[in-house]
């Protein structure tokens, strides 16, 4: 079963077997390290979840998918920024 992730990349047009691999691939020879959204989140900023979370909600809405774990990921980062900012 596919994840709204690859569910959302494959109605895209982006087969998501590949995406997963190029990015495993990318990570794999990183080493230990943390997201900038970790890194912004820990230093107080705001965290830039447009880009990440947000247009990937848009887009699905837009395909007709429903995807409610990032709907409340979007809600709840939202909510923590109202009350930090």
């Amino acid at each position: 079963m596919l994840s709204a992730q690859e569910m959302l990349a494959f109605l895209s047009g982006i087969e998501p077997p590949y995406v997963q691999k190029k990015m495993m691939d990318l990570s794999d020879n990183m080493g230990a390290y943390k997201t900038s959204s970790t890194i912004d989140f820990v230093e107080g900023r705001p965290l830039e979840i447009h880009n990440l979370i947000t247009k990937p909600v848009e887009r699905a809405r837009l395909l007709g998918m429903p995807v409610p774990h990032l709907e409340t990921l979007v809600t709840q980062i939202e909510s923590v920024q109202r009350l930090r900012y």
